[in-house]
């Protein structure tokens, strides 16, 4: 190989890295969404599940049902005061 041709063939490859890397930053951004919901379909026949990105997709595919989630889910109930630990 030549250099000037291992040159360009690097550059080439240096820029499909960089737009695959920044494609899958920006599904990553909004998987969960701005509420903190992830979102996904889960197949009725297989139990197959797909995580979606709603800001690109509307709605489940055909033999799919929606099913949404939270990330942190919410707050329990406070629990009892623990005994006191012993003096350090």
């Amino acid at each position: 190989m030549r250099l000037g041709h291992k040159r360009r063939w690097i550059t080439g490859a240096a820029i499909v890295a960089s737009g695959a890397l920044l494609a899958t930053s920006i599904a990553w951004a909004s998987i969960p969404d701005h509420h903190g919901v992830i979102h996904g379909c889960f197949a009725k026949s297989s139990g197959a599940l797909k995580v979606i990105n709603t800001a690109k997709v509307t709605g489940c595919p055909t033999g799919y049902r929606a099913l949404n989630w939270s990330q942190t889910g919410p707050r329990g109930p406070k629990g009892k005061q623990g005994l006191q630990g012993e003096p350090g």
